[in-house]
């Protein structure tokens, strides 16, 4: 199996599991047990998950689109990557407690942007 295929592969199994997120926008407090293990009530914290879940469901749609569209594969990765990125750095920086129960979601998060490096690196030495 060629690379791009591997690709193809990657963007749409982790652009499902991410757009699945998007779920949070009709169900926050779900959603902010399954992912943080904390639930909230409050209707700000519930605003936030909503809006949030709404915002990672869009970057999972982004990795499908690119999955599905060759001359889109890498913005959609790198911004998709660079979104992960972004919550990988706020849970270590500020979020640290939640790092156990975040795990398998910031593992596969690391491997987007990783993959989105590669992908960036691999483009350059084509050209």
């Amino acid at each position: 199996m060629n690379k791009e295929k591997l690709l193809v592969i990657f963007m749409w199994v982790t652009g499902i599991g991410t757009a699945l997120v998007g779920l949070g926008l009709i169900a926050p407090s779900e959603i902010q047990q399954s992912m943080f293990g904390a639930p909230s009530a409050d209707p700000l914290a519930l605003l936030l998950a909503r809006g949030w879940s709404g915002l990672v469901g869009l970057m999972g749609i982004l990795l499908i689109i690119g999955a599905r569209r060759p001359a889109l594969r890498t913005f959609c990765l790198n911004v998709s990557g660079g979104s992960k990125a972004m919550f990988i750095g706020m849970i270590l920086i500020w979020g640290q407690a939640y790092v156990p129960t975040l795990a398998g979601a910031l593992f596969i998060d690391a491997l987007v942007v990783l993959v989105a490096i590669a992908n960036q690196i691999q483009g350059k030495e084509r050209r």
